[in-house]
């Protein structure tokens, strides 16, 4: 291949587009690829957020349910039978 390279005008010129249309397509490939992980992790970013979000809001109920139990929390059960109003 290296003598047909440097000898044969016609292959090295068929050579050279065939090598320039792979680095085309295998860009092109790359630029897909990027674009579909910054999607998933956008996605995965916002998921990620609601999550913070609602660990949040669990952590304030635990907060008013210790507040409410008479054992201080330590057992969450009984807070949590306390705040749903059934009794213990």
């Amino acid at each position: 291949m290296r003598r047909w390279l440097a000898e044969d005008a016609d292959f090295r010129a068929a050579y050279d587009e065939a090598r320039a249309a792979l680095f085309q397509v295998a860009m092109s490939r790359v630029q897909a690829l990027l674009a579909r992980a910054v999607a998933e992790l956008a996605i995965q970013q916002y998921d990620a957020d609601i999550i913070l979000r609602k660990l949040d809001e669990i952590e304030a109920v635990q907060r008013e349910l210790c507040e409410l139990s008479a054992d201080g929390c330590r057992e969450p059960a009984t807070a949590i039978v306390l705040k749903m109003g059934c009794g213990v």
